[in-house]
């Protein structure tokens, strides 16, 4: 039961951060909008731009506040960086597409934040911010013979 409260908090917390990152993202990406436009390399250069500064805030929010992370900052930055850079080559797609259908460019961010938030959210809790410690010592426990 308390795993199960814990992991409802963590999610909270995380959903909590990542209203604020949308903030974030979707004033950096209107802004660019507004100042250059929206042909596609105004496009490309605003989701890039806005990602860079929403991630930057959600990795310092959660990696702080909702997963307490001891892992190294450099390390764990690196791979958040990696991660997200392969991600933002797919919302750079998927926004280009989204506008291309005839979704309106200032909506198309909003729609690929919600759809990428899962991913996200499973990135950090499974593999980023996970306590590797907690792992290496059941394993010893587990080895140890009677």
């Amino acid at each position: 039961m308390h795993f199960m409260k814990a992991s409802i908090i963590k999610f909270l917390k995380f959903t909590f951060f990542s209203l604020g990152a949308a903030i974030v993202e979707i004033t950096t990406n209107s802004l660019i909008l507004l100042i250059f436009g929206t042909d596609k390399t105004a496009l490309a250069a605003a989701v890039i731009a806005s990602m860079v500064t929403s991630c930057t805030f959600s990795f310092t929010m959660n990696r702080h506040f909702t997963f307490k992370s001891r892992r190294n900052l450099v390390t764990g930055l690196i791979q958040y960086i990696a991660f997200y850079s392969v991600l933002t080559y797919f919302g750079v797609k998927y926004v280009w597409l989204l506008v291309h259908i005839g979704v309106n460019p200032y909506l198309a961010d909003p729609i690929k934040m919600v759809s990428f938030y899962i991913f996200d959210y499973s990135f950090c809790n499974l593999y980023l911010f996970r306590d590797w410690s907690k792992k290496k010592n059941k394993d010893k426990e587990i080895s140890v013979a009677p």
